[in-house]
């Protein structure tokens, strides 16, 4: 992508996003459901001419398409915007199966306690992976 832009005459920094999502949900005292949802996608910044242009996309199939509409939006802006702040670090979550475990350990203390509970929990997991690249090489 980043060849792709330079080759138009810009500079760019791509952005790519990961992201995965697991909700965990119990209802009745019962795991009601355990999906696991994807996203990925990228978006692309280009300057050319001191112009900005940004489009983004979840079809990484065509990086083109992402080049030329970043370039087309070039116009919308009256200079270069200024470069984004650093992301934060990366921190560990708990898997799938121990939010199960913890469901279940949960609804059988409050049904130790009352038996006639009707507990319901929605526990999720969201993690998602950042890259940036630069045409200059820098992150």
């Amino acid at each position: 992508m980043l060849e792709l832009a330079q080759a138009q005459g810009a500079e760019a920094e791509v952005f790519y996003l990961e992201q995965v999502e697991t909700p965990v949900e119990f209802e009745t005292n019962r795991l009601k459901a355990l999906q696991t949802k994807a996203l990925q996608g990228m978006a692309l910044r280009v300057i050319h001419q001191g112009r900005s242009g940004f489009a983004s996309t979840t079809d990484l199939s065509r990086p083109e398409q992402l080049v030329e509409a970043a370039l087309q939006t070039i116009t919308t802006f009256a200079t270069a915007l200024p470069d984004l702040p650093a992301l934060p670090t990366a921190h560990t979550f708990p898997t799938t199966a121990r939010l199960v475990t913890q469901g279940q350990e949960l609804i059988a203390n409050l049904l130790d306690f009352n038996p006639d509970f009707l507990v319901s929990a929605t526990f999720k997991t969201h993690t998602s992976t950042r890259a940036i690249a630069t045409t200059s090489g820098a992150p």
